[in-house]
């Protein structure tokens, strides 16, 4: 219960998403998620990304310092290919979704709509 608690505080300010975050990590098996960890720390799909000609949609969250700071260079590449949309979400975290729904909603329905 300690470890959902604190990630939800971590993870966004919006009591609704804490809420959330709790429940899922409170409900979510450790060895699984060790096992998501270990592979996440592995897998580059930057190539994968670099290939992609459809639409592509990036929304990135200004307040989640740690995995802005890990993958802005690989986001810069992607901002250069005409297919790719990145769109900066002023205050939301990791969980832009959580964070700012109604910006996350506006954001995607705007692109799906092109």
């Amino acid at each position: 219960r300690a470890i959902g608690w604190l990630t939800a505080r971590m993870t966004t300010p919006s009591p609704d998403g804490r809420a959330i975050v709790d429940q899922l990590i409170r409900d979510f098996d450790p060895q699984v998620a060790q096992a998501v960890g270990d592979a996440l720390r592995r897998y580059d799909l930057t190539d994968n990304a670099m290939a992609f000609e459809g639409p592509f949609l990036i929304i990135r969250g200004d307040r989640d310092v740690a995995i802005n700071r890990a993958l802005d260079p690989k986001i810069e590449a992607l901002k250069a290919r005409p297919n790719v949309t990145v769109v900066d979400l002023d205050g939301a975290g990791h969980c832009a979704n959580l964070d700012t729904p109604d910006a996350f909603r506006e954001t995607v329905t705007r692109f799906i709509s092109r």
